[in-house]
């Protein structure tokens, strides 16, 4: 009997060890998110706008980019091409600036948090006097398009224009080097 009960309490022993064993990895596999799996913290929707071709992300679990500023500001994409057509990322921010504080205060015309897609950018080369003149073009929630115009030059001085059917709707001189 000595040797059944002994075998007995092996075999039973094995089974009990098997369980909590069993139950651990099953823990660990179900705590331990999987490459595709959609956790709350991972679930995004991911978009490619049609005219810049940029990925658009806008999961749960970012803070939004216009966190803190003023509501009424548009979503500027595609801006960050003119670094390639070699404009400073100081005249770029100053730029994108101007333009949204033209529609922030044309807010009678388009909606709060519009969405202003930049495409077909073109600058010349610099000119003599170090100015650069650029032309581009906007596309306001999909539906409204833009002409634009602006020239930098070496003393941080920018002028932006926008027209649209063939009419001026804004013009602004900035020198980003006013305080």
């Amino acid at each position: 009997m000595d040797i059944k009960k002994r075998n007995l309490l092996i075999i039973l022993g094995f089974v009990v060890l098997s369980g909590f064993s069993g139950l651990a990895a099953y823990g660990f596999f179900k705590n331990t998110p999987s490459s595709g799996a959609n956790t709350s913290e991972s679930t995004s929707k991911q978009t490619v706008d049609p005219i810049t071709k940029q990925v658009i992300d806008d999961g749960t679990s970012q803070r939004p980019e216009s966190y803190g500023e003023n509501p009424a500001k548009p979503s500027l994409i595609g801006f960050a091409a003119l670094l390639d057509q070699g404009i400073t990322q100081e005249d770029l921010t100053a730029f994108q600036g101007g333009i949204s504080n033209y529609f922030i205060s044309a807010g009678d015309k388009y909606p709060p948090s519009s969405v202003v897609v930049f495409s077909d950018a073109s600058c010349s080369l610099p000119l003599d006097d170090g100015s650069v003149n650029c032309s581009y073009k906007l596309t306001v929630n999909d539906k409204t398009k833009i002409d634009g115009e602006f020239k930098t030059d070496e003393n941080g001085h920018i002028t932006i224009g926008l027209s649209q059917d063939g009419k001026s709707i804004y013009h602004i001189a900035i020198d980003e080097n006013a305080s």
